[in-house]
């Protein structure tokens, strides 16, 4: 063997030795931990589908918890609207002579009693005074009456109405008209201090508004404490149709993850978020044609906390 090829066999030896030195470092050996031993080692654990939240922070957090079954849906139709006199209950009061006004003793928004002076007329032809009197008990809603003024003989000085029924006047939009009809059922909500109140549409006037393009539609209602006040707008929800769904769930049960609607389902007290598909829905309500089913347990009201600790679960886990 010469000089050159010893030395090549030396090289190719030693570069023997590296390479499998270095394979020997690279393979686990018996006494070192693998990546999941290390895991297990370190207290960590492989995260399920979910959120797990016990019952006292649900408490806390106000999450309200609800069985998922059957369920009343009703498609309604929004409408604004304003209390007003119900006119079948107007009195219009006029002198049956002229004369000049010698008083005038009822003033506006002030109750009055049937056959009460509400002024004092003199007559033209015998100079006499005669009494304008109310015709019907009510409140007094207009007065064109004043001390020293002439009155003509018809000229309506006082306008006295019964505010016990008043009425509810919707303005009902041009492309909404073939859905609104007598009878159909309607919620009124005056807004603060007035507890709400469902009625019927009792009419719908054959003749539009030219100037907005719409109808109205009249509700009569019972006032008996006066809360309904002439002048205050009122919200009202046409019902359209009533739908019997096998599962309904509140809105507040909805979320959406990746682009769709989820519901969280509870087992035990761990929350994972199931997919749903949903149908008709009115103020409160939803119908869920599919994803969940009857007798399951989910988060129906304050759902939010829940899709937040979902997300902070998912989080720790890529970490």
């Amino acid at each position: 063997m010469t000089r050159g090829q010893l030395v090549a066999v030396v090289l190719i030896l030693a570069a023997g030795a590296w390479l499998a030195s270095r394979i020997a470092n690279l393979a686990p050996s018996a006494s070192s931990p693998t990546p999941a031993a290390h895991a297990q080692h370190e207290g960590e654990e492989v995260h399920e589908e979910g959120a797990a939240i016990s019952d006292a922070a649900l408490a806390l957090a106000g999450v309200e918890l609800a069985t998922a079954g059957a369920g009343v849906v009703r498609v309604t139709l929004p409408l604004n609207g304003q209390v007003v006199p119900n006119q079948e209950r107007v009195a219009h009061v006029s002198p049956r002579f002229p004369g000049m006004i010698q008083e005038a003793r009822k003033r506006l928004g002030e109750r009055v009693e049937k056959g009460e002076t509400l002024a004092v007329i003199q007559s033209n032809d015998s100079l006499a005074g005669f009494a304008l009197v109310a015709p019907v008990a009510g409140t007094v809603i207009a007065r064109d009456a004043l001390a020293g003024e002439y009155a003509a003989q018809g000229q309506v000085l006082y306008r006295i109405a019964d505010l016990s029924s008043v009425w509810i006047e919707l303005v009902v939009p041009r492309g909404d008209l073939e859905q609104v009809a007598p009878g159909r059922r309607v919620a009124l909500d005056g807004g603060a201090g007035i507890a709400p109140r469902e009625a019927e549409i009792a009419w719908v006037s054959p003749l539009a508004l030219p100037e907005t393009q719409s109808a109205l539609a009249r509700v009569e209602i019972d006032n008996p404490d006066g809360r309904w006040r002439p002048g205050l707008f009122v919200v009202a929800t046409v019902v359209l149709d009533e739908v019997a769904a096998a599962v309904a769930v509140p809105l507040a049960a909805i979320q959406r993850m990746d682009g769709g609607a989820v519901v969280f389902v509870r087992s035990g007290e761990r929350f994972a978020p199931r997919p749903v598909t949903l149908g008709r829905a009115d103020g409160t309500r939803v119908e869920v044609l599919s994803g969940l089913r009857p007798g399951e347990t989910y988060a129906a009201a304050n759902s939010f906390v829940v899709k937040a600790e979902l997300g902070k679960a998912t989080a720790s886990h890529d970490h």
